[in-house]
């Protein structure tokens, strides 16, 4: 699965991938746990984060960066996903820049995307807050067209301690061209979090998991039709294992009763695999399920 996130230069996406993956490889939330598949980037995150715990903000991306991680559930792995952060300048960039390039061929892949603004700015409105809304529509808007799997778009109003309710709320009025837009594509499903890093953080797990969630939903939809076309084949198999046709297969150098076997294991796989998926995917929805979608 890839996560692509990306939104202009300060507005925490460094500070934020670093504090998340601190939270779900230290402390894990529900049963649930993010680790590096790089015990260099494990490293190299935990470093970070815990410079960010202490007020102590990493400079924004100069280049493209890339983990890959691993979503586990009550200690078993459950899904493989690779985070891709950007440079905010490759946003605002023309379209033949190499980074910039590199930006929308990862968005138009992207199976969960996640935009970041800066809470303060964005509520200060005028010029300067409406251009960073404007650049992420037009960037995402065109890479969710045709789709043919659901997609998520997380905004993250980071810096969010830094605003009150009322600035909050106009945050969220600058957004309305955007979540208008999200809501006219068939297969994208958007939500906005405010969140916050360092001292004092908020909800800084939940934007991933959000994301996370749509892509084992898939898995588990995917693993129920192969299960469900395993079932059919062995009852198929079963019902031709008789005794006449075992006779009749040793001139034919068939075993019914060999392929039987086989297709029964091959559904027992398949439904192991489905099964695997079943608890994690539950416990997701039962946990966002007061996030609110558009």
């Amino acid at each position: 699965m890839n996560v692509v996130m990306l939104g202009h230069s300060n507005a925490g996406k460094t500070t934020y991938m670093a504090s998340m993956y601190r939270d779900l490889a230290t402390q894990g939330l529900q049963g649930f746990w993010v680790r590096a598949q790089q015990e260099g980037d494990h490293r190299r995150l935990l470093s970070m984060a815990n410079r960010v715990a202490s007020g102590k903000y990493p400079r924004p991306s100069d280049r493209r960066h890339e983990y890959a991680l691993t979503l586990r559930h009550q200690g078993s792995p459950v899904i493989d996903f690779h985070w891709k952060d950007h440079r905010g300048g490759a946003l605002r960039e023309r379209s033949t820049s190499g980074q910039t390039r590199e930006l929308l061929d990862d968005l138009h892949t992207a199976d969960a995307i996640l935009l970041f603004l800066d809470a303060p700015q964005l509520a200060r409105g005028g010029r300067v807050g409406a251009a960073p809304v404007r650049d992420l529509t037009t960037r995402v808007a065109g890479a969710l067209d045709r789709r043919t799997d659901p997609t998520p778009v997380v905004v993250l109003l980071t810096k969010a301690d830094l605003i009150d309710e009322e600035e909050f709320d106009a945050c969220m009025r600058a957004l309305d061209a955007f979540i208008n837009a999200i809501r006219g594509k068939q297969l994208a499903f958007g939500t906005v979090i405010d969140v916050a890093c360092g001292p004092q953080p908020r909800n800084v797990p939940v934007p991933v998991l959000f994301s996370l969630y749509f892509g084992l939903r898939l898995q588990a939809e995917a693993a129920h039709g192969r299960t469900t076309q395993a079932a059919l084949v062995a009852q198929q198999r079963i019902a031709a294992d008789t005794r006449v046709r075992r006779i009749l297969g040793r001139f034919g150098g068939r075993r019914y009763d060999l392929e039987a076997q086989l297709a029964t294991a091959g559904f027992v796989s398949e439904w192991q695999a489905l099964d695997s998926l079943v608890s994690p995917t539950q416990a997701l929805e039962t946990m966002l399920g007061d996030v609110p979608v558009f």
